[in-house]
């Protein structure tokens, strides 16, 4: 079992915590787990909507087992694919480069 802290929190978050707790048949506690798992993942990628965070997480914490590997059946399924997987590798280069270095350059010299 893992290690336990109690803490304090407010009770109206507590309540809400119960209420979606039961909703989505979790404890109280691992559904404040799962709003602080993902409000620091939605913090450590600014640059990503919040329910895509949310639903990668989710994803994520699916069992594996017995699932089979998408294998695309038509040439657009494989082009769609390949689109999809440049579209990632872009926002990944954005995000290595986010932070610069930046170099100015005028129109003028261009």
């Amino acid at each position: 079992m893992a290690e336990q802290a109690h803490i304090r929190i407010n009770p109206e978050l507590y309540e809400a915590a119960r209420r979606e707790a039961e909703l989505e048949k979790r404890s109280i506690s691992e559904q404040i787990e799962l709003w602080a798992r993902l409000g620091r993942a939605v913090l450590d990628n600014p640059d990503l909507p919040a329910e895509f965070v949310a639903q990668s997480l989710a994803s994520l914490a699916e069992n594996r087992n017995g699932t089979t590997a998408f294998v695309p059946r038509t040439r657009q399924e494989y082009e769609q694919l390949l689109d999809r997987l440049e579209d990632l590798e872009d926002v990944l280069l954005v995000k290595e480069r986010v932070h610069g270095p930046f170099i100015e350059v005028s129109l003028d010299d261009l």
